[in-house]
């Protein structure tokens, strides 16, 4: 019952996030390269500063979102409320993803060029712009997609669709902390590394 225009706003959006989210500690190093090799500091901070770009672009396109379900005449259901915890799932398993590849990325540029087109072919495999498959083999790549419940389920909280990835969504929220702290310990471990190779470069 969603207008095309607003599902397929709402799923750019979200993707955009999630993208945004993963290359973050990406930016926030190679942006901050000349500081780390002549400032010590505590590193997080960087992190910290990537997420709050991530959260102003994503409530910048949040406010094109609503004046689009303005136009179309799309009413906000209750289960909005519930919204910002799924978009938060979403950006932080793109943190995580970002924080757990960065170091690596810092030290192999080529990671950071394969991700690029890995994201570009990760988007055609996610039901951003298409609703969820429900036939063989589109069924089986939503179901191994770990994006896909988190992208979905923010989606239709936004817009007011129906949820049908509750059952997939909340194993992924409880990994969550999990990758987290394994991206967290990661970046704490590389960085030494990635600062002498900064000097040395």
């Amino acid at each position: 019952g969603v207008p095309y225009p607003v599902y397929v706003l709402a799923g750019t959006m979200l993707w955009q996030g999630f993208a945004d989210a993963l290359n973050g500690p990406f930016q926030q190093l190679a942006a901050s390269e000349s500081l780390l090799t002549k400032v010590n500091f505590p590193r997080e901070t960087l992190l910290i500063s990537g997420l709050g770009g991530v959260l102003f672009n994503f409530a910048v396109r949040l406010f094109l979102l609503l004046a689009v379900l303005a136009l179309f005449h799309v009413g906000i259901s209750p289960q909005v409320l519930l919204a910002p915890l799924a978009v938060a799932a979403l950006l932080l398993f793109g943190t995580a993803l970002g924080l757990l590849l960065a170091p690596l990325g810092m030290l192999y540029p080529d990671i950071q060029r394969g991700l690029a087109i890995a994201l570009n072919l990760w988007f055609f495999v996610t039901p951003v712009v298409y609703p969820v498959p429900t036939s063989w083999p589109g069924v089986l790549l939503a179901r191994l997609n770990p994006v896909s419940p988190l992208l979905v389920t923010a989606r239709e909280l936004l817009v007011g669709g129906r949820i049908p990835h509750w059952g997939s969504f909340w194993p992924i929220i409880a990994l969550l902390p999990l990758l987290l702290f394994a991206g967290l310990v990661m970046f704490r471990l590389a960085m030494p590394h990635v600062i002498a190779r900064m000097r040395a470069g």
